[in-house]
């Protein structure tokens, strides 16, 4: 995802076997394209970009499926739910919205954060979510994860299984949580390591 601030928001899908163009789509949204995300049996592609809209795509050419509004700001991480029937986005306007695919219409928001949100990941097989934002909080299905408040946080995942969170922030360290217990393990600083 790219393009030109104000102007065009711009995919384009590579075959990593020769890394030849496969699809491109050069007004997929009206503003740069900020993040994208491949659905779980990999057909669609969700997009979030500086026009504060969700758009999906069919990865067969990138044509243009779904378009959802109500972001008051860039979305900046998109995510899709295991069974691909609900999408969530997280933004620069603090929310996170959940939309409905089928309905075509926002599910839910959650709004208790006080500035932008960076990430937004699906954790493990539920409809729980792992949410990461610029007032330092990380948080698991809504609860915070221990140790996770120290920085403006930029960015963050959580592994397939959910057992595994790793954040990043502008400190420049990363750390890395037990995602059951939501407890640090690691903490990597200015190249040295520290053990929890």
């Amino acid at each position: 995802g790219s393009g030109v601030p104000s102007r065009s928001g711009d995919l384009a899908l590579f075959e990593t076997a020769n890394w030849t163009l496969a699809a491109r789509n050069e007004e997929a949204h009206r503003d740069t394209v900020n993040t994208v995300a491949f659905s779980p049996d990999g057909k669609w592609l969700a997009s979030g970009g500086g026009d504060r809209f969700v758009r999906t795509f069919e990865v067969e050419g990138l044509l243009p499926a779904q378009s959802f509004e109500g972001h008051q700001g860039h979305v900046l991480d998109v995510a899709w739910s295991p069974d691909q029937l609900f999408l969530s986005s997280a933004a620069s306007d603090a929310e996170v919205k959940t939309w409905n695919r089928l309905e075509n219409e926002e599910e839910s928001k959650v709004t208790t954060f006080r500035k932008e949100v960076v990430a937004v990941e699906y954790v493990g097989g539920s409809g729980d979510l792992l949410t990461a934002a610029g007032d330092e909080s990380l948080m698991v299905a809504g609860r915070p994860v221990s140790g996770g408040g120290k920085t403006f946080l930029h960015t963050a995942q959580i592994d397939a299984e959910g057992s595994v969170v790793i954040a990043g922030g502008e400190d420049g360290a990363l750390r890395v949580w037990d995602g059951k217990t939501r407890q640090l393990k690691f903490e990597f600083s200015a190249g040295k390591e520290s053990k929890r």
